[in-house]
């Protein structure tokens, strides 16, 4: 594969992680998930993140401060939730992206 190719890949995979973090966020937010649902939820969106990928995130998003984790009453699965200041991430970014999304439907609307 040329590098040019490679890079731009890259490039694309980053700006797609804001995307992730802002899901998970949002879907923590709303229920108690685990990393498994989360995954299933963003391939039904059209994301690839793997199991292990997902793991990472979690426990990166709990030392933030993003997440709080407890154990599913049946079996090992841990499920997340947002935690206040979480919630508080989220709520600052949803005007952010309203405004990106705004500007960026604006541009591609037929003119």
């Amino acid at each position: 594969m040329n590098h040019g190719l490679q890079r731009y890949r890259k490039a694309a995979a980053d700006l797609c992680d804001v995307f992730v973090h802002l899901h998970v966020l949002h879907a923590a937010s709303r229920n108690p998930v685990d990393a498994s649902q989360l995954v299933e939820r963003l391939a039904q969106r059209g994301y690839k993140v793997s199991n292990q990928a997902m793991s990472a995130l979690l426990r990166r998003f709990e030392r933030r401060g993003w997440l709080s984790a407890h154990k599913a009453q049946k079996g090992s699965v841990r499920l997340f939730h947002t935690t206040r200041e979480g919630n508080t991430a989220l709520q600052k970014s949803k005007p952010l992206v309203s405004a990106l999304f705004k500007e960026i439907s604006a541009e591609s609307a037929p003119k």
